[in-house]
Formats: C-alpha cells, structure tokens, sequence
C-alpha cells in the first residue's frame, strides 16, 4: 500500500527543541526518564491522573495478572515468569485459525497470512533456525470467541473514556521481538501477557522530529502509523532501531524520552499521538494485547463477517492518513488522489457492512 508523503522540516523540528544541543560537550551524562506508576488502578484515579491530561502512565504492578488469557494461553515453569512457553494443550484447538504473521529469515521480512499452527509449532522448535515467527497486530475480532473471551476488555477502556474500544490486537512471538517507532491515531492501553518488554515513548513533537530526522537522513517516506516491511529490514530498520535504542550519549533527543518494562500482568497507557518503540527482551515466549480507545466513528460489529478486518484496516489507514494530511506541511497531488479514492472505499465499505443498520459519528 502507498504511504502518503509529507514535508517535514526536521531541522526547524530539533531547534525549536531546547534540549537538543548541537554539542554534547556540556554534558556529562543523559539519560532517559523512567514512566510514571499510578498508586491506584481506580478508573476515577487513571481518568484523573493519565487520561485526561493525556499522560503515560503505568498501572500498578500486575494489575492484570488475573486476565484469563495470562493463565490459559501460557506456561510458567515452577511458577516463574522466566521464559513462559505457550500452552499447547489449550491453543492447539485454534490451530486452523488463519492469522497475520511475520516472518523473518536471515536478513529477508516478510508479513503473510497463516494458521495458527505455523507459530506453535515455531515455538517449541529445538532446531537452531535463522526463521522467526511473529504474530503481530492480530485483530482480536477476527479470533475464535473462546479466545476473545480470554481478553476481557478492561474497565478502564470501557469506563474512563467514551466506553467505545476502536481495535484490539494480540501480538505473541519468541524474544527477542521488534516495534519500530511508530504512533496510534488513539489511545492505546497496552498490556502484558506473559515475558518482558521494555518501551520507549516520544511526545508528538519530539516523535515526529526523530521519525523525520531519520526518514530524511535515508531517503524514505514510510507512514508512521503503518507497520510497513520497509520499517522490519534494512536501513530503514537499522536506521529507527539506532536512533530510538542506541547510546543515549549520541543521541541528545534519548533525554526527551520516557522508558520503562512491562511483564506479565502490567499495564501502560499510551496517549494518543505519542511515539513509541518496543522490544521483548529475554527469553520464551512474549505475549501483549494492544487496546486502542476509540475517538469517534462507531460499527455494527457482526461476528464471523469476513468484512471486519477490511474495515479495520481501511478505516485505520484512513484516519492516519487524514491526520498526516493535516500535520503535513505539503500533500503531493497523486496522494491527494489516492487520499479522496481511500475515503470513497471506506465509504462503501462502510454502507455494506451496515445494510442499513443503524451507524454514528459519537461526538
């Protein structure tokens, strides 16, 4: 799919940043704040404290340990988080589930839609293999009930806010495992299921300068709300995967950052439009869900329509795209076409799904 193109002027960007020197000489150290942790996971006091205000903010400790899906999808040997394995002898029922995949193998990235049984199997394999299994960004509406029913939405979704839940995605692979920088065009409650991954967020502003900063030093134009194959090998890969996890020493804008490592159990906040990065970190099996607060446009959903996912990538796409047309200083003309085709698709799509069942824009 083509990315919209847009003129960021990276340079104005980071010298209108005050804490992006042009030389480290007065600086001994830098180093990258820790995420706040709230005392309570009350909905009043994450509304308060995180959501109003837009902040990210960690829940309490393994405020999430009892989700279903934390027990019935994965092994904990001798009631250890370390290297937690998946349970077979439950998720090999789904086995016939078609589902989206990474594959990596070697210096070669590819994304495909597979069964289930391709990443359980790769899971327990003892055979060394330069092939890595991911499934990343798995929409939770397209899983078997049973497993939608392991992922209970969280009060805090259905309660601090509006109450509607835009998408939820399912991600599991072996560690180590890779998100480029990227941003949600919501906010995002992310949770851990089983492992540990450490995550780096960026304000807008500062997300926005990084991600230019490096699309220009190479040359490209990836989208930044689009998990693109460009982004997963190559400069493009080698060259975000540097400037977000690289030595804070050289990397001044690292100070404007906030880190911090979520395992199973833990819950992150993410705003909307905060730019964020992250990796499984250990060993065994990692597991996150992904849960994105919705901003406006309501669906019927239907279960078991094929449809579901067309919408959710369609209208995901179309509503990163209004939103870089808007912070974009240029759009270029055929992009412009492409733009107007992407709102027309939608909307048919939008009139089929809804056969004439009743749909709204929430205020």
């Amino acid at each position: 799919m083509r990315s919209m193109r847009c003129s960021v002027n990276t340079r104005s960007l980071f010298s209108r940043q005050s804490k992006f020197p042009s030389t480290l000489t007065s600086r001994r150290t830098l180093t990258v704040q820790p995420v706040t942790r709230l005392a309570s996971g009350h909905v009043d006091h994450f509304r308060d404290t995180a959501f109003v205000p837009q902040s990210p903010t960690l829940l309490p400790t393994g405020h999430y340990r009892s989700l279903p899906a934390i027990s019935k999808w994965f092994i904990f040997y001798n009631n250890s988080h370390d290297k937690p394995a998946l349970k077979r002898s439950y998720l090999d029922q789904f086995a016939s589930t078609s589902v989206p995949l990474e594959l990596t193998i070697g210096g070669d990235f590819a994304q495909v839609h597979q069964p289930l049984s391709v990443l359980l199997e790769a899971s327990e394999s003892t055979t060394a293999s330069d092939v890595r299994v991911y499934l990343a960004q798995a929409s939770l509406s397209d899983l078997p009930e049973d497993l939608r029913r392991d992922v209970p939405t969280p009060d805090l979704v259905s309660k601090a806010g509006k109450g509607d839940v835009y998408d939820t995605s399912i991600w599991l692979g072996l560690a180590p495992t890779y998100t480029p920088l990227h941003r949600d065009p919501n906010p995002n409650l992310f949770v851990q299921l089983a492992g540990t991954k450490r995550v780096k967020l960026f304000s807008p502003d500062v997300g926005r300068a990084i991600f230019g900063h490096v699309q220009a030093s190479i040359g490209g134009h990836a989208s930044a709300t689009m998990r693109g194959e460009e982004m997963m090998q190559g400069k493009e890969r080698q060259a975000l995967e540097d400037a977000v996890w690289g030595k804070p020493e050289h990397r001044p804008w690292l100070q404007d950052g906030l880190e911090c490592e979520v395992g199973a159990g833990d819950g992150l906040f993410i705003p909307k439009g905060w730019w964020h990065s992250i990796k499984g970190i250990g060993e065994g099996m990692t597991g996150s869900s992904m849960r994105l607060f919705s901003t406006g446009l309501r669906i019927l959903h239907r279960t078991n329509d094929p449809l579901n996912g067309i919408l959710q990538y369609q209208i995901r796409d179309l509503i990163a795209r209004y939103e870089s047309a808007n912070q974009c200083s240029t759009v270029h003309g055929n992009d412009e076409n492409l733009f107007s085709t992407r709102i027309l698709t939608v909307h048919v799509l939008l009139k089929r799904h809804a056969g004439g069942s009743r749909m709204r824009l929430s205020d």
